[in-house]
């Protein structure tokens, strides 16, 4: 989430709740209150982000093709991405490898329509899942 989207959510609940509601509840400072709500949700965002392994990118946003391109990490730094065309979670439970997931080599070729799912693994750990609709004309 981006720092404006959890400040404009915020804004959005106080305003349901309005300062005179918050005062009845004995709240007397509401506005530094909100404030401080904001401080600490866009901090607590930002060290989760930092935790996380950076998920796989497409390099086409879906629709008709025959290649499928994926890029993870840096030149210098380039990350595994696991692949399946099956619609299931590269992932399996236990955070495993799925019996149905590849290692992206390059590009993924693609001979019928399919929903791409990816996922960066580093180590031990997964970036989020991304997923999208390619098809073939």
């Amino acid at each position: 989430m981006y720092d404006e989207a959890i400040h404009a959510l915020i804004d959005q609940q106080a305003g349901k709740i309005t300062e005179a509601v918050a005062v009845r509840a004995g709240i007397t400072n509401w506005p530094s209150r909100l404030v401080a709500w904001k401080n600490w949700l866009t901090d607590r965002v930002e060290a989760i982000d930092e935790k996380s392994e950076p998920g796989s990118v497409f390099g086409t946003a879906g629709g008709s093709v025959a290649e499928v391109k994926l890029r993870a990490g840096t030149t210098f730094a380039p990350r595994d991405i696991y692949v399946t065309t099956s619609s299931t979670d590269p992932r399996s439970l236990g955070g495993r490898v799925s019996e149905d997931a590849a290692l992206l080599e390059g590009t993924l070729s693609i001979s019928e329509t399919s929903q791409v799912q990816a996922r960066v693994f580093n180590g031990d750990v997964w970036s989020g899942l991304v997923k999208e609709w390619f098809f073939i004309e």
